[in-house]
């Protein structure tokens, strides 16, 4: 396969080595930032481009990783699309209507298009998926579920103006909300939307709103209360409290821990481990990045949309929630 990797941002790098990791050679990068495409080439030792068509007329890729900001990600796989570019794209925060069109244009050509959903390889999330499968707590009744990190601290190496995080349509919480309500959904279902709260309450200086905060009906009843925030000072917070007929699960990701109880008592401890170290830089391991690329490649290799856990109608679904808590 020959790899374009289209943004050579933050996640643009994660992905070149994720390909490098699974031991892939034929890896190109394109970005319109001149700077940032020769110190990717020079760190990485990829050759790189800062002209669209230029890259693609050298590199003949077959495959494209779009890792622009999000707003940018339908313009290039459009383009694959028409090219017949099988590509990979990061989470995006487009419209449902335009995301199924997308989705009607790559069925119309047989070109395959993979949308992100990174959380699903987690181990919090995928032992939480099991530990509620197995009813190991009962009914599920209720969760509460906060998540975010201090929007400066992302990129602590530039300031948040100069990425998309800090503006309106494209803002830091607007992108978690899908990106965390993937695998959410993916457990519990498709939910309604009660009430929410959007708005900015920091004095950071960008347009983007700090806080997303919204109430959900999810299916069986269970109703959710869940906070996207990016003003969590000192490190990264993800906490989950879910509550069943028969005991609850506590999830903090800060103590690399999954509690689970049955009625009064603690039951068991679970280690979150994912078993390789983060990057300089990220806060996250590598591996959950690196296992969602093996599958996203074996979809392509084989030809079969099934083999990977994320598709663009799916996306679409999630997409229309949070339509729909922006306009409760």
């Amino acid at each position: 396969m020959r790899f374009l990797v289209i943004g050579l941002g933050s996640m643009g790098k994660r992905r070149i080595r994720c390909l490098k990791k699974l031991k892939h050679d034929q890896i190109y990068g394109f970005d319109n930032n001149l700077v940032r495409a020769k110190y990717v080439e020079t760190e990485y030792k990829i050759k790189t481009f800062s002209n669209f068509e230029e890259s693609i007329n050298f590199s003949r890729p077959n495959v494209f990783i779009i890792c622009t900001p999000p707003d940018k990600h339908y313009f290039y796989a459009k383009y694959a699309v028409k090219k017949k570019i099988d590509c990979f794209m990061e989470a995006s925060v487009e419209t449902y209507k335009d995301t199924i069109k997308l989705s009607n244009f790559e069925n119309s050509s047989q070109t395959m298009i993979f949308p992100s959903c990174t959380m699903k390889y987690f181990h919090g999330p995928k032992i939480i998926k099991n530990l509620i499968r197995q009813k190991k707590i009962g009914n599920i009744l209720n969760f509460n579920y906060q998540v975010g990190q201090y929007l400066p601290d992302w990129h602590p190496w530039e300031n948040i103006n100069n990425f998309y995080v800090s503006k309106k349509k494209t803002g830091a919480c607007r992108e978690i909300v899908p990106f965390e309500l993937n695998w959410i959904c993916g457990i519990f279902g498709l939910p309604k939307v009660l009430n929410s709260y959007i708005g900015k309450i920091s004095k950071l200086k960008m347009t983007a709103d700090d806080i997303y905060h919204f109430v959900l009906k999810f299916p069986k009843n269970i109703i959710a209360n869940i906070t996207v925030e990016v003003l969590s000072r000192g490190g990264a917070t993800r906490n989950m409290i879910i509550l069943g007929s028969k005991g609850r699960i506590c999830f903090n990701y800060e103590d690399k821990t999954i509690k689970l109880f049955s009625e009064s008592k603690l039951k068991k401890i679970f280690c979150i481990n994912e078993g390789a170290k983060s990057y300089k830089g990220y806060i996250n391991s590598e591996k959950p990045y690196v296992n969602e690329m093996l599958d996203f490649i074996k979809a392509v290799s084989n030809k079969n949309k099934k083999m990977f856990p994320n598709d663009l109608v799916n996306d679409a679904k999630i997409l229309r929630v949070l339509e729909k808590i922006e306009n409760k």
